[in-house]
């Protein structure tokens, strides 16, 4: 369709402490939702980090534009690995923020989507003890950054 997906190495190599398969399937659902953000070509990219400090888990997802899951539930201890999956699509309207993680919610077209992604990425980075921050600008895009404890 004309997008463009960008993904950038960390280096050096950091383990996080979840499941492989439920890592991946985190990765997937965020990026498939980023792909599909915009029916125009647009650019979707994937950084990773490692963090040598705690979160500020109270101005995490404060502002306006912002959401936040799992911060009392997160294991904020460094490091941490941040995973941020952004796209230049249309962004999320004010009116699904608080709806984006609630289990059969969707912003697609019928028959694009089933609302089931974001619920499974809220469930499973709730098992891992991470948190999610989603920031978003109608016509501009959003990014969905998770966090997850690192395994030295």
């Amino acid at each position: 369709q004309g997008n463009q997906l960008l993904i950038h190495d960390l280096h050096p190599d950091v383990t996080a402490e979840i499941n492989g398969t439920d890592f991946l399937q985190i990765l997937l659902n965020l990026t498939i939702n980023a792909l599909q953000s915009s029916d125009l070509p647009h650019r979707v990219e994937i950084e990773a980090r490692r963090l040598d400090h705690p979160l500020n888990l109270e101005r995490l997802g404060s502002a306006s534009g912002e959401r936040s899951i799992n911060r009392g539930g997160c294991r904020n201890e460094a490091p941490l690995l941040s995973i941020a999956v952004s796209d230049d699509g249309g962004g999320i309207p004010p009116a699904a923020m608080d709806r984006m993680f609630v289990e059969k919610f969707s912003t697609k077209p019928v028959g694009k989507g089933t609302g089931l992604g974001l619920s499974i990425v809220r469930r499973l980075i709730e098992e891992a003890e991470g948190a999610i921050h989603l920031r978003t600008e109608p016509g501009r895009g959003s990014t969905f950054t998770v966090y997850l404890q690192v395994h030295e």
